[in-house]
This record gives structure tokens, C-alpha cells and sequence, in this order.
């Protein structure tokens, strides 16, 4: 008998084959699975699998395939990974970012980079909680200073401060 075969008996059982411990999903596969999370659901952009699944037309990804990725079944190929984002409309790139959203919030309303950074920062500091009027007048204050007209050029005698 050959090494191979000495090997193959010894993990049976009398089921069968002995299952062997599944691997760990990695980090890169959970990142993906909260992203499409956010993008799977009633009243997201997607409102199941299959609808997302039947997506792109040209080569469809299928349901089970999302169904096992969102699940951490599956690792995803980088060819998986790029029909995902033709199908969904977002950046290969975004995909595999933790807290996609905040991310892709700023990427499609064309922000100017500092502005994203606020927004970022607020929605990270979110505690779901009310704002209280203090906190709403402070936001309103900083929206009008980046709201103000930008200085006319070679003005002079100006701090710049209003």
C-alpha cells in the first residue's frame, strides 16, 4: 500500500472521512461579509441576496455565492471580489475597507477631503443618542464656515476670521 493510500485509510471512520476543522475565516473575508451587510437588507441597496445575486447581467454572481460569502463560508477570489464590485457599484478597493459606508458616503457626494474627515469623525463619535441643541448649533456653525464665500483674491486687511 502506498503512503497516500495508508493515509486516506487511516482517516476513515466508519462514517466516512473524518471532517477536519474548518479554517478561520480571514480578516480580508470579514471586512467583506459587514460590507455587503451593509448593502443587503430590507430598505438597503440590495433587498436580498438573490437581488444582488441576479447582478452583474453579464455574469451573474448567483445567490449562493453571496448567501455563502455574508455567512463567512467562502473566501472570494480576486475575480469574485471584482463581479462584487461591478455588481454593486462599489470600488473593489471600498470593499475590503472596514466601515465602508463612512468611506463611500464622502466618495460618491464628491467632498473635498477635510470635509469627509469631519463627516467621518462625527459619524464614528455617533452614539444614536439626540443631539443636544448645543451640539446642533455647534454642527450648524461649523456647515456655514465651510458654506461662506471664498475670499476674493488679493484682498487685503483681512484675518480671514469671521
Amino acid at each position: 500500500m502506498t503512503q497516500d493510500a495508508n493515509v486516506r485509510n487511516k482517516s476513515l471512520d466508519s462514517g466516512g472521512m473524518t471532517k477536519r476543522k474548518p479554517k478561520p475565516p480571514s480578516k480580508a473575508l470579514r471586512v467583506l461579509s459587514a460590507n455587503l451587510e451593509l448593502l443587503i437588507g430590507e430598505g438597503k441597496r440590495y433587498a436580498s441576496n438573490k437581488a444582488l445575486g441576479e447582478l452583474p447581467r453579464y455574469n451573474p454572481l448567483g445567490e449562493k455565492l453571496v448567501y455563502r460569502i455574508r455567512k463567512l463560508e467562502s473566501e472570494p477570489g480576486l475575480d469574485t471580489i471584482e463581479r462584487l464590485a461591478d455588481a454593486t457599484g462599489v470600488p473593489m478597493s471600498l470593499l475590503l475597507v472596514p466601515d465602508m459606508s463612512v468611506h463611500l458616503l464622502t466618495a460618491e457626494a464628491g467632498i473635498r477631503r477635510e470635509i469627509a474627515l469631519i463627516i467621518e469623525d462625527l459619524l464614528k463619535k455617533d452614539t444614536l443618542r439626540p443631539l443636544t441643541k448645543e451640539e446642533i448649533e455647534f454642527v450648524s456653525g461649523a456647515l456655514n464656515l465651510v458654506k461662506r464665500p471664498a475670499p476674493a483674491s488679493g484682498a487685503t486687511g483681512s484675518s480671514g476670521v469671521r
